[in-house]
């Protein structure tokens, strides 16, 4: 059909913004309905509809033909336009449009409800066209959740008995804090007397003496109404189906336990048929203020947060049929016991054996990293949440062979095990080959080995060759490296120069630098603080193999803090306004090594502190330093010569 060129004219309707006309044709075989929506200013054709009950609908946006899309009526207006919901009374068409939409719709529309009965059609019909695809691919629908058996799998009351039970250090104590019941021993216990049981407190139990936690009886803690999530697999009534469930292990107020099945509420199924997974969810949990609350469902709710668990935390049942469970499905290859035998303390995370099932099923390239050693990538990809976006790209996990899914040359895997690759360090060469181009084979082996990243040498590389870079990065820390070529292009230094590039000392330099540009940031605050040195260079004092100095610059207060991680920097302004004064305790062995930092305020020794903010009081040899040149200092001020301190 040809687009109108012009609408017709609306007459004394300000606020009708489209034209709207309908026609009703026959073509290959199929009715079709053509709804035409023209916007009366301009004159420019906004979009067209054409609608047939056999063959689906599609949405055209302009005279062009750009689509199709299936956007229902009222979300096209609502989305495009931003028309306010069912504004209907903004749309005109003469009643002979109207009757036409509404005889193709079905005798009992009226021609005055065409809008809204056309709108609810299309939404009707879109979802139809939906479930027919995802029948189609092989989707799993809504209600296949109860394909899943409801007896519990076979051997989870004795793995509760032997494995959750024994690890539920909890004592639950009731109101008044005297009275309570420890889930270790099952004996009820008193508090010793003028001690009281607190929510949180980690506590002895009076009977047993095992560490417990104290919650309280009917509070608002998880600790007092449950032990903990546990999770477990069984296979679907159609044996194509692997359900993970997941129950609320609800807490035994008698601590008898003689009915666990009864004590267990199903609270999430997932199902995994072929590469499909689905989830349902039985209870809703969610936030009000600082309290959380849950609120069990009626029926099993369908819900899109596939790889979300219910309070993160669960143990993990895999019964001694698993193998048979798994058969004839999508997880037949999964080798979820080798998973579950990893050590689960290591430091770069604890196990989610849930969504190593889901994801086995979901990503072709999980099994073949898994089964060629690659288990910490697969490990990381279980743990993406906390990577770059580098890492999390670095790998293609819908491929089906391992040369397709890493994004970059596959010789570099060859470069280093694999069992030494994770998600991190293929996050580095990815992130190098986009800054920098594609690395040498050697140049990527440093890169994997030293864990050297891109952010890092970017800048210097522009100045010099990657391998010279990373050959100097042998002998110095990268990050201190990034901060001092960071300070020399905001001092305009000249990086071709090697001597600045790459100088023979990066601490000393980096400490000059960074002095610098401080001084550059703040004039008066350097030039106040250097002038408040001198007064204080005279407390210089050394005994017994330790020395005690002034801080020289606002600089070095931030390689002190950053040596000795603690907080001194930011007392540079108050010690350059001569509120406090920072004094530095050093091995006269080792004179420019951080050891312990001393802040000297209203005559008296505040605090003086090493390494993690541990107080000087813990070292005698330090104690006994310090006190003596308190004493010495004492001295100074009687005689009058401390002038520059007593003002701190």
């Amino acid at each position: 059909m040809a687009w109108p060129e012009q609408p017709e004219k609306v007459q004394n309707q300000e606020n009708i913004k489209f034209y709207v006309t309908a026609e009703n044709i026959t073509a290959d075989g199929a009715e079709w309905l053509i709804v035409t929506f023209v916007t009366c200013k301009g004159g420019r054709c906004a979009f067209r509809y054409v609608l047939s009950k056999e063959r689906g609908w599609a949405v055209l946006l302009n005279a062009e033909g750009t689509g199709p899309r299936t956007t229902p009526l009222g979300e096209m207006l609502h989305a495009e336009w931003r028309w306010p919901e069912w504004g209907w009374l903004d749309l005109q068409a003469k009643s002979q449009g109207k009757e036409t939409i509404a005889r193709w719709l079905g005798a009992d529309e009226k021609a005055e409800n065409c809008w809204s009965a056309l709108d609810a059609w299309m939404r009707e019909d879109a979802e139809k066209r939906l479930e027919a695809r995802r029948k189609a691919n092989g989707e799993i629908e809504d209600g296949d959740e109860y394909l899943c058996p409801e007896e519990l799998p076979e051997g989870i009351e004795d793995y509760i008995r032997r494995t959750v039970l024994p690890e539920d250090a909890t004592l639950l104590y009731k109101k008044g804090g005297v009275r309570g019941l420890c889930y270790i021993c099952g004996h009820e216990v008193r508090a010793a007397p003028g001690q009281k049981f607190r929510k949180g407190d980690q506590v002895k139990c009076p009977h047993c003496g095992s560490a417990v936690t104290a919650a309280l009886a009917n509070g608002a803690g998880f600790r007092s109404d449950y032990v903990e999530n546990i999770a477990s697999i069984s296979k679907g009534t159609d044996g194509k189906t692997v359900f993970v469930r997941l129950w609320h292990l609800r807490r035994d107020y008698t601590a008898k336990w003689e009915n666990i099945p009864g004590q267990l509420q199903e609270i999430t199924r997932w199902a995994i048929r072929g590469n499909k997974v689905a989830k349902w969810e039985h209870e809703h949990k969610f936030s009000w203020g600082m309290a959380c609350y849950r609120e069990r469902l009626r029926n099993w709710e369908k819900v899109n947060t596939v790889t979300e668990i219910l309070d993160c935390t669960y143990y993990f049942y895999l019964p001694s049929d698993w193998r048979s469970v798994f058969a004839g499905t999508g997880l037949r290859y999964c080798e979820a016991e080798q998973y579950l035998s990893q050590e689960k303390t290591r430091t770069t995370g604890t196990l989610n054996p849930i969504r190593f099932l889901l994801d086995w099923a979901r990503y072709p390239a999980i099994e073949l990293f898994w089964k060629a050693g690659y288990r910490e990538l697969v490990n990381g990809k279980l743990r993406s949440h906390c990577y770059t976006k580098e890492a999390k790209g670095s790998i293609n996990w819908r491929r089906k062979s391992i040369g397709s899914a890493v994004q970059f040359p596959k010789r570099y895997l060859k470069l280093i095990p694999p069992e030494e690759w994770s998600l991190t360090k293929a996050g580095y060469i990815v992130d190098m080959i986009t800054e920098l181009g594609e690395p040498s084979d050697k140049n990527a082996q440093t890169i994997l080995q030293r864990g050297i990243s891109a952010e890092c040498v970017k800048d210097a590389a522009q100045h010099a060759s990657l391998t010279k870079v990373l050959n100097y990065l042998k002998r110095w820390d990268q990050f201190m490296f990034k901060d001092y070529i960071s300070e020399c292009l905001k001092l305009k230094l000249d990086l071709n120069d090697r001597a600045v590039l790459f100088p023979k000392n990066l601490q000393s330099a980096h400490e000059r630098t960074s002095a610098m540009v401080e001084y550059e940031n703040n004039p008066k605050q350097w030039d106040d603080f250097v002038k408040r040195v001198k007064k204080l260079k005279k407390y210089a004092w050394n005994m017994g193999g330790l020395m005690i100095r002034a801080a020289e610059y606002p600089t070095e207060l931030k390689v002190e803090g950053a040596a000795l991680r603690h907080c001194v920097a930011r007392y540079a302004k108050d010690m350059a306004n001569g509120k406090t004064s920072i004094f530095f305790v050093r091995r006269t062995a080792e004179p420019d090594k951080p050891y312990f930092t001393l802040e000297y305020k209203n005559g008296t020794v505040a605090q003086c502190r090493t390494n993690r903010n541990v107080s000087y009081e813990s070292f005698p040899e330090v104690k006994a330093f310090v006190e003596a040149w308190c004493e010495w200092l004492g001295k100074s001020f009687r005689n009058g010569l401390a002038a520059g301190v007593t003002a701190a």
